[in-house]
């Protein structure tokens, strides 16, 4: 007897949002894939055509995703690739189910992507140099900061700090005119 299709359940970033786990409500046959293939073999979500996939089981996808910070979204939708052909897994001890004649899962189905249940807080590392020159360029490095799920920081502002106002207002004037992100530098 023919199992029902399996359906796609969830999708939910990792603590660190570096990750997407996306989840089948039963065992599925991978859709005759390889382990690692392009997400966009199997999904439809903004950026699958760049980003990277990975079978963990036969229930189970962790999709690395690539592109920026418009790339599959907490909120947004996933829906299987029209392209992909994920049945249920044949469970015969001969391999026999006939299988091949099975339903594939619903490519109309669509989950919308969690937020990571408990994420990681950013951890903020600055370095920049104690005094500069009259003529030198002042470089402000944040490239060792961490906890932007490997997508550019959706903000960064710099607050400049001192004992001498007009100096301090200069600089302040300065930095929230003239500085480049990612890498920050100046």
């Amino acid at each position: 007897q023919e199992p029902p299709p399996p359906v796609l359940s969830s999708a939910v970033y990792s603590s660190d949002g570096s990750v997407m786990t996306l989840t089948f409500d039963s065992l599925t046959n991978k859709g005759r894939t390889s382990s690692s293939l392009g997400c966009s073999e199997l999904f439809n979500f903004t950026c699958a055509n760049i980003s990277r996939c990975q079978w963990t089981n036969s229930k189970t996808v962790q999709a690395y995703v690539r592109g920026g910070q418009y790339c599959a979204l907490p909120g947004d939708g996933v829906l299987l690739s029209s392209a992909a052909s994920i049945k249920a897994l044949c469970q015969a001890a001969d391999g026999e189910c006939g299988s091949h004649a099975w339903k594939n899962a619903s490519t109309a189905v669509s989950v919308q992507i969690s937020p990571p249940s408990d994420p990681v807080l950013p951890s903020v590392l600055i370095s920049s140099p104690s005094s500069i020159g009259a003529c030198d360029n002042l470089t402000i490095d944040i490239s060792s900061s961490s906890g932007s799920g490997g997508r550019p920081w959706k903000s960064i502002s710099i607050l400049v700090e001192g004992s001498d106002s007009r100096s301090v207002s200069n600089i302040q004037t300065f930095l929230d005119a003239m500085y480049i992100l990612s890498p920050l530098s100046i």
